[in-house]
């Protein structure tokens, strides 16, 4: 389902365990209460989607677009998510463990 169009798709409560979503378009997508653990949703739009206490626990998110996007009470444990656009995303209630890396020289 690589760069599939998507958006505005209802995934509420579905289970996404290792999926390959790749550049999908799930622009005000819903889903919410979602288990997608260990999905593949690198360079995904996700902007506006709502993500509500949905498990992405080791999943890619790199270089994903969440922007505005409903990430509360989502847990984003081992998750990738270097490169994604978080801007005016909700994160409140988020399980995550962030880490900043930099090159120094």
């Amino acid at each position: 389902m690589s760069w599939a169009n998507l958006k505005e798709a209802n995934f509420q409560w579905s289970t996404l365990k290792k999926v390959n979503l790749i550049g999908a378009d799930l622009r005000g997508a819903d889903l919410k209460f979602t288990s997608s653990n260990q999905a593949n949703l690198k360079e995904a739009n996700l902007n506006g989607a709502d993500l509500l206490a949905a498990h992405l626990s080791g999943a890619d998110l790199g270089w994903t677009d969440l922007k505005g996007a409903n990430l509360q009470n989502t847990n984003l444990e081992g998750a990738h998510l270097r490169g994604a656009k978080l801007q005016n995303a909700d994160l409140e209630g988020a399980i995550a463990e962030f880490r900043v890396f930099c090159t120094v020289g």
